[in-house]
């Protein structure tokens, strides 16, 4: 099946809704599956220096329900070609819903013929409220609200809440990426102990990562090689440099005031939390977690942990990069990398693309057949990386 016929196929689904789903391959199995994050509590042992007080999320954001109990989909094929394999898929930011993503789902489970685990991030699609996503209700916020955000550049109702979000606490990009990733840990855990439906013993798991969600699975490589955890194979697509040479102003992420908000706090006033001692900065210079993230913050942070991470796992991630993105950049990627030997493939297609939309859809039908090509091109040199037992599992 091409790109546009997968999207058909999947065209109105609803989040929670069970659907079968026939392709020319056969059936895909679409379940919901329910997930309730254990991230701040006194079990999950992250609470050493003073890292609840900080990283938790303030009293509004814990009052948002969605974020702590909510469902994922998982894409079920009708054959599994290994038994006790599946493939979680992260995707990038500000993203209010899966559409974009069923047909990487699809394509990625019909071709590693194993389930497709599509994990939202922190805040993220079902994980918000609805309203953040509803262009009237946040048309009239971006009216009676603050009239420096909603008349800053590049603001859209799109990106207005993670705007006014992000400028007003920065800290909420950490505390939203730290919350996913240990909500990861915990899956991984649900996963290797049979607490998983559908799904029996997991031994082998894989991830397929975009855009902020392989800023997210470096972290937790980073993270997995400092605890001596297994480190996951990992294909990225459309990511993977640190995020000092990230650019996130668009009308599909966040304005430029969010932006040069959060871009100032982590590469400026984090230097001074770890140079003070305050508990953000023990978090970021002694905790493993806090150490993985600092060291994706720019090159020169933990250039030795960087190195020692990449290497040790160069043959378990594969990153794929476009030439025109200008929201994660490829040459910066490359020299991350440069140093462990890591695989990184610039592709570039030949029509209009951009890193929120690289598989755009067109009503010419030659662009049409291009955008397939690329689709196909992408998504089978993942599966054939993923399915390479080179580097272990």
């Amino acid at each position: 099946m091409n790109y546009q016929e997968y999207n058909s196929r999947f065209a109105g689904i609803q989040a929670g809704e069970d659907r079968q789903i026939i392709t020319d391959s056969g059936i895909l199995n679409l379940k919901w599956l329910c997930f309730e994050s254990q991230a701040f509590s006194s079990q999950n042992g992250q609470g050493s220096l003073d890292i609840a007080a900080v990283l938790q999320p303030n009293a509004p954001d814990f009052q948002i329900e969605e974020n702590f109990a909510f469902k994922y989909p998982v894409i079920l094929p009708s054959e599994c070609s290994e038994k006790g394999r599946v493939l979680v898929l992260l995707h990038g930011l500000n993203e209010r819903s899966w559409n974009k993503y069923w047909s990487w789902g699809a394509f990625l489970a019909e071709n590693l013929k194993c389930p497709v685990l599509m994990f939202p991030i922190s805040f993220h699609i079902n994980r918000a409220p609805q309203f953040w996503s509803d262009a009237r209700t946040v048309s009239g916020l971006m009216k009676s609200g603050d009239v420096s955000q909603s008349k800053a550049e590049s603001t859209t109702f799109v990106n207005y809440i993670l705007s006014q979000r992000l400028a007003d606490n920065p800290l909420r990009f950490l505390k939203s990426g730290f919350q996913s990733a240990l909500d990861l840990i915990q899956l991984i855990n649900m996963l290797k102990s049979k607490q998983v439906d559908y799904l029996g013993q997991t031994d082998r798991i894989d991830f397929f990562a975009y855009s902020i969600g392989a800023f997210l699975s470096q972290i937790l490589t980073i993270y997995n090689h400092i605890t001596g955890n297994e480190i996951h194979k990992t294909a990225i697509f459309c990511g993977g440099a640190p995020f000092a040479k990230m650019n996130g102003i668009s009308k599909l992420i966040m304005n430029k005031t969010a932006f040069q908000s959060i871009y100032k706090y982590y590469l400026e006033d984090t230097i001074r939390e770890m140079k003070s001692g305050s508990p953000l900065g023990k978090f970021l210079s002694k905790h493993p977690m806090g150490q993985a993230f600092n060291a994706m913050i720019n090159y020169d942070r933990a250039p030795s942990l960087i190195k020692s991470a990449f290497s040790s796992a160069r043959n378990k991630i594969m990153v794929m990069t476009l030439k025109n993105d200008s929201v994660i950049p490829s040459a910066p990627t490359a020299l991350l990398l440069r140093n462990t030997d890591g695989k990184v493939i610039e592709h570039d297609f030949p029509y209009p693309y951009m890193h929120e939309n690289p598989f755009p859809v067109f009503s010419d039908n030659k662009m049409s057949a291009q955008v397939n090509t690329s689709f196909y091109n992408i998504f089978n040199q993942a599966s054939e990386f993923l399915n390479d037992s080179k580097g272990g599992h």
